[in-house]
């Protein structure tokens, strides 16, 4: 498995990516609640306000099962994969 984690700016672009079926696929969501998105933006547009002090107010996360890994697992396998990945990088 392969993870990456980066700091952005947090453009329309990143949410549509999560959103588009074809190239991402959203497995947690924490305190969110629009579904297209343009409303997904707009929320973290609020929330990014809030923070005069950062130019990068938004940190993209990608984890990246092998490809055969990939396709073996279900939405819920993933969710518990990612679930641990966040509790071991917290410790």
């Amino acid at each position: 498995m392969i993870a990456m984690a980066k700091s952005c700016i947090g453009g329309f672009s990143l949410f549509n990516y999560v959103i588009d079926d074809q190239k991402g696929i959203e497995i947690l969501r924490n305190n969110l609640c629009g579904e297209t998105p343009i409303e997904l933006f707009q929320e973290m547009k609020i929330l990014q306000n809030l923070n005069q002090n950062a130019t990068n107010k938004l940190i993209s996360m990608v984890l990246s099962p092998h490809v055969a890994d990939g396709e073996k697992l279900s939405k819920k396998q993933l969710q518990n994969l990612t679930k641990e990945f966040f509790k071991r990088i917290r410790n």
